[in-house]
């Protein structure tokens, strides 16, 4: 049973191990209103097409490195204006697209932050795994620890 998917604005997290078709007939989407009397090749256009706006990969099965990379490639084409992607021929071509993104961070023809960072927290996102930063209270330690430095 999968848990339930949600947006965070980076990844469709808890998507691991799906594919566009699965997401088009997943249960939680067949409550909106009127989602579920649409035929599956409807759905998976609406899927298609939400996917594509929120700069997410439809090529590759969720929760795999080809579409955490794909989805990256795609997130900063469309944060330049430009069009998303064209579906890669292979993993070499899809591979040489993100060294090549990788490679120019940091630059204006790059990503705010260092592609290989935002790889890895969409990879992790859409497994489900959520990160936390420290705690107020761990926060507070850090800043009340002595320095070592004499009086």
């Amino acid at each position: 049973m999968h848990q339930s998917l949600r947006f965070d604005g980076n990844a469709l997290v808890n998507a691991a191990g799906r594919s566009v078709d699965d997401l088009a007939d997943d249960p939680s989407l067949m409550r909106l209103p009127d989602f579920a009397s649409l035929t599956q090749p409807a759905r998976r256009r609406m899927v298609v097409d939400w996917l594509d706006a929120h700069g997410q990969d439809t090529q590759y099965r969720f929760g795999t490195f080809e579409h955490s990379m794909a989805s990256v490639l795609k997130s900063a084409a469309l944060s330049r204006g430009e069009a998303a992607p064209q579906p890669y021929a292979t993993h070499e071509t899809l591979g040489a697209a993100f060294v090549a993104l990788a490679r120019q961070w940091p630059s204006p023809d790059s990503t705010l932050i260092d592609p290989k960072i935002l790889f890895a927290l969409h990879l992790v996102k859409t497994h489900g795994i959520e990160l936390h930063g420290p705690s107020p209270s761990r926060s507070q330690r850090q800043t009340d620890r002595p320095t070592g430095r004499a009086a």
